[in-house]
């Protein structure tokens, strides 16, 4: 799609600012509806609140072309476990060995693993030392790219 044709879908659902201020205006312009995106509805009432806000901050630091690319795929909460090691007790520094991303859903009893990995290359050396750190992993396809972020607060993400 063109700006010209991006900016007709814009200005013909009364959004002359050329930006989504709902959810509904997020379905009308690019056919996005949140609560099908994968994930969603195992969000807790919390995360959902910051995904909601988030969305459409997101959609709107993004250029108008980018956004008609853009296909959100998953939101989950998780705890990714980073696995650590040194290849000497004197190293003053870590090696990444691996990491484990597990989602968690707001019933509180089910997980799923997304994501792990392994470095073959260090597979000798011993972990030391687990960082864990839970976030709201939001994937998503942009210009065909999959991309991933970490959704920190509805102003916030990297």
């Amino acid at each position: 799609m063109n700006i010209q044709q991006i900016k007709t879908i814009y200005t013909a659902n009364d959004l002359s600012t050329f930006k989504v201020n709902s959810h509904n205006d997020l379905m009308k312009v690019h056919g996005v509806n949140i609560e099908e995106i994968q994930g969603y509805n195992k969000l807790s009432l919390e995360h959902k609140t910051i995904f909601d806000a988030f969305i459409l901050n997101f959609y709107n630091a993004q250029g108008l072309e980018q956004r008609s690319s853009l296909l959100p795929k998953s939101i989950n909460f998780v705890l990714s476990e980073q696995s650590l090691g040194k290849r000497y007790d004197t190293d003053d520094f870590y090696i990444p060995l691996g990491t484990v991303i597990t989602a968690f859903y707001a019933d509180g009893n089910e997980t799923k693993i997304l994501k792990h990995w392994k470095d073959k290359k260090y597979k000798d050396i011993p972990c030391t030392l687990k960082e864990k750190e839970k976030y709201l992993r939001f994937e998503y396809q942009i210009n065909g790219h999959e991309e991933w972020l970490h959704v920190l607060s509805e102003e916030r993400w990297y």
